[in-house]
């Protein structure tokens, strides 16, 4: 039934974890909705499912359905919002039935949305592993050991520390739906990294053509051009990062007695017992853990460490004050900022709860990059060039690169951690 829009805002309709309008929104027992893929990934990064809101915990994951009705009420709000002569009648039935969803161009004619073309749904999860944005039955079949994230959530990760050179590519690709006459949903993540170094020159875009066919094939073929080019741009950041080398090497007073470090306070492992050290301080006594000798207070800094052959470690930074007593809590609120590894493929950064890092390609090598001013701590994969995770917070106080090769679990965690020179691609 058609109804008035005055009866119902915005507001009223907003997912509170993406803060979005509501898709595919389902209702938690307790009676609180989200849409269907926010909810799903929160849960997979809390160790009890519990509601957002109120934080009821449940047993057992609930079984969720999507309320239609609340989706029908949704669509029939935004359809409104975009034509406010609408009412909602059979015509904008049929359209939801044959999956077709239409939008007003400008100059006032009515042009396709493409969906998913196999399911007709909305492409709201972006796959890492193909870097293409899927619908949600994509990512159970045919994607479904692939890396899925959310399409929004992964361009909000983006967000922090793209800039520059990304107006370019998102201009063109707005030059590209407006050729076209139109446009894709929720789109792909186009944010470029923060500028580290210099501003990237300016691309030569003559190579790359669009046609006016309205079909969405013709777009489709365009906009994969600009996601090659930009994926080429992605190639150069940890070049630029690398401009910002320091040499660390490993603070032996800092160092927990079972640690061993090479002569160059380069390596460190694991030993099977304590050593006889000096009790100071700033030692560790029960986690296995060292930290560099450099502390940073402002500036840039990149650093890389070989962690081929470990099935286990924790790399990054912690403040000068950081507790080093007893049983450590491990969070950004206690002064430590790191990435773990544990049980060869389960990889976190540690927050609370820790923040599961799915990768699809296993690091032999992590580039380790900190911004002082900006609170930016980042982490790369050295060999494949590729960006694994952006930790956003405020430093205020010197801090140390953080360094754990973790015990060595009879023998399969013996390899050491290793501080590399950077070589300048």
């Amino acid at each position: 039934m058609p109804f008035s829009r005055s009866f119902l805002s915005e507001e009223q309709l907003l997912c509170s974890i993406c803060l979005d309008v509501f898709d595919n929104p389902v209702s938690t027992p307790c009676g609180h909705s989200f849409c269907m893929t926010c909810i799903g990934h929160y849960w997979d990064s809390v160790k009890h499912c519990q509601c957002p809101l109120c934080k009821q915990t449940f047993k057992r994951k609930p079984d969720l359905h999507i309320n239609r009705t609340l989706r029908e009420i949704i669509e029939q709000f935004k359809r409104m919002k975009e034509n406010p002569g609408a009412s909602g009648g059979d015509g904008a039935g049929r359209e939801a039935e044959e999956g077709v969803r239409k939008q007003d161009s400008v100059d006032g004619t009515v042009r396709p949305v493409p969906l998913c073309p196999k399911h007709h749904h909305n492409l709201e999860l972006f796959c890492r592993s193909d870097l293409e944005c899927v619908c949600v039955e994509c990512g159970q079949t045919e994607h479904q050991s692939h890396d899925i994230t959310c399409a929004e959530k992964e361009w909000q990760s983006h967000k922090t520390f793209y800039s520059g050179s990304s107006l370019k590519i998102r201009g063109k690709i707005s030059m590209t739906w407006q050729t076209s006459s139109s446009s894709i949903a929720p789109g792909l993540p186009q944010q470029g990294y923060s500028d580290v170094s210099t501003p990237m020159s300016m691309k030569d875009w003559t190579g790359v053509s669009v046609t006016c066919d309205l079909g969405t094939k013709a777009v489709y073929s365009s906009v994969c051009q600009l996601v090659e080019q930009f994926k080429e741009e992605l190639q150069k950041v940890p070049a630029r990062i690398q401009e910002y080398a320091v040499d660390v090497t490993l603070d032996t007073n800092t160092a927990h007695p079972r640690l061993i470090l090479s002569e160059d306070k380069k390596k460190v492992w694991c030993g099977e017992r304590h050593q006889q050290v000096p009790i100071n301080h700033e030692r560790f006594d029960r986690v296995v853990c060292v930290l560099g000798c450099e502390g940073f207070t402002s500036g840039r800094h990149y650093w890389e460490v070989e962690v081929d052959g470990k099935t286990d470690w924790d790399l990054g930074v912690a403040s000068h004050s950081c507790n080093r007593k007893g049983k450590i809590t491990v969070s950004p609120s206690n002064g430590y900022w790191f990435l773990s590894l544990r049980d060869k493929n389960n990889y976190a950064f540690r927050t609370e709860p820790s923040t599961a890092l799915p990768l699809s390609l296993r690091p032999q090598k992590i580039g380790l990059f900190v911004d002082y001013e900006k609170g930016q701590l980042s982490f790369y994969n050295v060999d494949a060039k590729m960006y694994i995770y952006t930790f956003m917070d405020n430093f205020l106080e010197t801090i140390y690169p953080f360094f754990s090769p973790c015990t060595n679990k009879s023998g399969t965690n013996d390899a050491p951690l290793v501080i590399t020179p950077v070589l300048l691609d």
